[in-house]
């Protein structure tokens, strides 16, 4: 199984800034709207009672909550801090107004609200710590008669009224703005789901893609392993012995068998293992090409498994859950089919038997070249054997030609020897016969003696050795280079002869030129050239009569 990484969930600060901008504006346009209803009615209830320093008061922070509701332009931050500031001088204003009876508090926690949703933490607690400060100060204030107490009448409608419209507006205000949260965090949570259902979904495919892999990566394996082994082998049925045994053994398969066509175009059995072919007649291991999924395989040129096709496999053994058919195609022509059969059902899919075609085709390529190597080998040694005998034939020619058996060097100097028959002499310590082999004929011998009593050496026997092989290239050379030389100028003779033969035109003179050329080219004692007219058939007889008379002698 493959192990995904895992890791903490990173926070996306653009998604948050998107979502606190969204959800920012949208309340930020309702407390416009609403304040805007607010003010325009204060204004016409107050416009006699109340200073005009005081509506100009009203009037720039209406202006400024109107101009960060809906100026979209100013970065949101100045925005929620004016929304912010604003709400807690709405607060001061109430606190001064009321002290603690009143709804200042509310408007205090409201703003520090603003604060945490749309500006951050630290915004949040700056203004926790501002409005406890301010609280704290108006109340020192209050108390210590700084600034007169306010008399309020706690049961009156005014106060009740006020604090009931602040609570519900900031009752308002948080529940859009949790709303919002609940919504963007309730479709975070969906595409959170989706991407973990789509994770598990990869992680499957990855599982199945790794698993698939690795049998392929292992049947590759195998393959090669097989393709080394059998690529050793160079005699055919090596090959054919060979081969289902290693395919047995690197696929775990049950059954492995060749069956090659025949001479009558039938498939018979040639090699196996894993199956008793002894527990049956051998015509039960003769397949036609026209009933079984072998012959199948063959006509049709392709690979086949039981999953296939519904034609059937004659030769399946009783255990077999699984088999396949996978034609041996040779360069020119297919040579046979592999019968693969497993135990393990469905063990045969379209990726493996790629795997094994290919296999199947180098044994195929290779049972070829074994074939070609066994006939190069006898042509080899037919054309070896030919030259040999032709050497052989030369050297006895060249031999008979000689009227010296050989060289004699001892202490005497170089002599030659009389012509005779060789006759090893007895065994002896500081003897040592060495044959003379050309083309693997014996043609002489090299018979070397030390003084008397004196063993020859390993190292010496070697070198003997050795240089008799010498000899035998060297000697070999100089009689080839010396029928060459006899080639050529009995080629050089037959042609100067002939040119002098040609000059004449004259028969007598022909005759004469010919008779003196052969004399003088093969430096003969005699030569004569007769024509006879009872040789010559539909001459009549006069010209016969003249022509034996005719006897030219040189």
């Amino acid at each position: 199984m493959i192990s995904l990484p895992t890791s903490q969930p990173q926070k996306n600060p653009d998604a948050i800034k998107v979502w606190q901008e969204t959800v920012f504006n949208n309340i930020a346009k309702f407390i416009g709207i609403a304040g805007s209803a607010v003010y325009l009615i204060y204004v016409a209830l107050n416009y006699q009672k109340t200073s005009p320093a005081l509506i100009l008061v009203y009037t720039i922070a209406y202006l400024l909550v109107l101009g960060a509701a809906f100026v979209l332009r100013v970065p949101m931050m100045y925005r929620v801090i004016i929304f912010a500031s604003m709400v807690l001088a709405i607060g001061i204003s109430a606190s001064l107004e009321s002290a603690a009876v009143g709804d200042g508090r509310i408007w205090f926690i409201l703003s520090a609200f603003f604060a945490v949703a749309f500006l951050g933490r630290r915004a949040g607690l700056f203004f926790v710590f501002l409005i406890s400060i301010i609280w704290g100060v108006l109340g020192y204030l209050f108390t210590s008669e700084i600034i007169p107490q306010p008399e309020v009448a706690q049961y009156s409608f005014s106060i009740w009224g006020g604090t009931t419209v602040t609570l519900f507006a900031v009752a308002l205000i948080i529940i859009l703005t949790i709303n919002a949260l609940l919504v963007n965090l309730g479709q975070n949570i969906e595409k959170s789901d989706a991407l973990a259902q789509k994770s598990k979904e990869q992680a499957r495919q990855v599982e199945t893609q790794k698993i698939a892999l690795e049998r392929r990566a292992n049947a590759l394996e195998a393959s090669a392993r097989i393709s080394r082994q059998i690529a050793s082998i160079t005699l055919h049925q090596d090959i054919l012995n060979e081969a289902p045994k290693l395919f047995r053994e690197e696929f775990s398969l049950n059954s492995v068998s060749i069956f090659l066509l025949n001479t009558e175009n039938m498939l018979r059995l040639t090699s196996c293992s894993g199956w008793n072919e002894q527990a049956k007649p051998t015509r039960d291991y003769v397949l036609s090409l026209d009933k079984d999924i072998a012959g199948m395989a063959i006509l049709n040129d392709r690979a086949y498994s039981d999953t296939d096709t519904e034609v059937k496999l004659e030769v399946a053994l009783p255990e077999t859950q699984s088999y396949s058919v996978i034609p041996l195609r040779g360069r020119d022509k297919t040579l046979g089919v592999f019968i693969l059969q497993s135990e393990s059902p469905s063990a045969f899919g379209a990726e493996r038997l790629s795997i094994l075609q290919m296999l199947v085709n180098h044994v195929a390529i290779l049972l070829e070249n074994a074939d070609l190597l066994v006939q190069k080998e006898h042509a080899l040694e037919a054309e070896r054997r030919a030259y040999g005998e032709i050497a052989q034939t030369d050297w006895k020619d060249f031999i008979k030609s000689q009227n010296y058996a050989g060289y004699r060097r001892d202490e005497k100097g170089l002599t030659l020897t009389s012509t005779k028959p060789y006759l090893p002499e007895e065994k002896r310590v500081e003897a040592e016969q060495v044959p003379i082999r050309i083309r693997g004929k014996i043609i002489g011998h090299i018979d070397a003696h030390k003084a008397k009593n004196r063993a020859w050496t390993a190292s010496e026997k070697e070198l003997l050795h050795i240089l008799a092989s010498r000899l035998e290239t060297a000697m070999d050379s100089a009689r080839l280079y010396q029928d060459s030389q006899q080639r050529v100028e009995r080629e050089r003779i037959i042609s100067e002869t002939s040119a002098q033969i040609r000059e004449s035109l004259d028969i007598e003179s022909v005759l004469e030129t010919a008779a003196r050329e052969l004399r003088n080219a093969l430096d003969l004692s005699e030569a004569e050239i007769w024509i006879n007219a009872e040789n010559i058939q539909g001459m009549d007889n006069t010209p016969s009569i003249n022509l034996e008379k005719e006897d030219k002698k040189s």
